[in-house]
């Protein structure tokens, strides 16, 4: 049994896959098995992932028709033997040391989950580094949204299994964030480490980078999902919540080429006016705008615009 499954779903990343899969390969920690999980992938990322598994037999692919990120990373879960599990996207890349950094990590300090920091980048230069602090980390308090994603984190086996941890399979958004919900909402034993070992692709077509209704609407039915869980007692998850709340329904105005005011009203309604930010009163200036846009028109014209 080895002691990391490292789970890699993949789909049509053919210019950037031996990328990943070399720094994999290149790990100073060799006691690992990669799951390479091909969602039916059009391009030859399916035939590169079996080049793989030829050559090391530390990887194993298993092709499936396309059924989202999702499917093809509980499909991994699914098949992953190792005592602790990671992810890591297929269009990203690692360290040469990071799966060693936090296995020792781990076991230096019995944590059931360690998180490090990660690097923005693109084909041209890195950009940005978003570290966790040193050390336990409280959560929600320290639920940043850069620690949001499964990647650059180790997990242990065995409370993934326990609680039955799995993504959402049929949203194309948010389905992350859920996954580490269920993660930070049931376990206590959360370590941080102020170091980069992951480099995160900044790949223009992702879904991060395109937001559609369906988008959109996928993070709203996440944020359901979380809501169900959360009692109003417990004062700090409820208010993390709403918080999610908040910026789900933003969406339908700062994320859409034409602002649907009518689903940003209709949406989560018990969080419409907690206007604790300056962007939530740019909202309601934009509603009211809109709401009455003929009479700012004639007000517009009357002081700008005499003979």
């Amino acid at each position: 049994m080895p002691k990391i499954s490292i789970i890699v779903p993949v789909y049509k990343v053919e210019q950037y896959l031996r990328r990943c899969l070399d720094s994999i390969v290149k790990q100073t920690f060799t006691d690992w098995e990669c799951i390479l999980v091909d969602d039916g992938s059009p391009d030859n990322s399916g035939k590169i992932c079996d080049e793989y598994a030829e050559k090391d037999r530390r990887f194993r692919v298993f092709h499936q028709v396309n059924a989202g990120v999702s499917a093809a990373r509980n499909k991994g879960l699914d098949e992953a033997k190792g005592e602790w599990i990671t992810f890591v996207d297929s269009d990203d890349w690692i360290e040469n040391e990071m799966f060693a950094e936090l296995y020792q990590c781990a076991l230096q300090n019995q944590a059931e989950v360690v998180v490090s920091g990660c690097t923005l980048t693109n084909d041209l230069r890195k950009g940005n580094i978003f570290l966790p602090q040193l050390g336990w980390l409280n959560m929600p308090k320290d639920f940043k949204w850069y620690i949001q994603g499964p990647c650059a984190k180790l997990f242990s086996r065995t409370i993934l299994y326990e609680y039955n941890i799995q993504f959402p399979e049929g949203i194309t958004m948010a389905e992350d964030l859920y996954f580490t919900f269920k993660v930070y909402f049931n376990v206590n034993k959360i370590y941080g480490l102020n170091k980069s070992y992951y480099n995160y692709f900044q790949n223009e077509m992702s879904a991060m980078h395109n937001f559609n209704f369906k988008k959109i609407d996928d993070e709203v039915r996440v944020v359901n999902m979380m809501s169900t869980e959360i009692k109003s007692d417990n004062i700090e998850w409820f208010s993390f919540v709403n918080d999610k709340k908040q910026l789900a329904k933003k969406r339908y105005i700062f994320d859409l080429k034409t602002p649907n005011f009518n689903l940003w009203r209709t949406t989560f309604p018990e969080v419409s006016w907690n206007f604790k930010h300056n962007s939530g009163r740019m909202i309601l200036l934009m509603i009211l705008i809109n709401l009455h846009l003929d009479f700012c028109c004639k007000i517009y014209c009357q002081l700008f615009l005499k003979p």
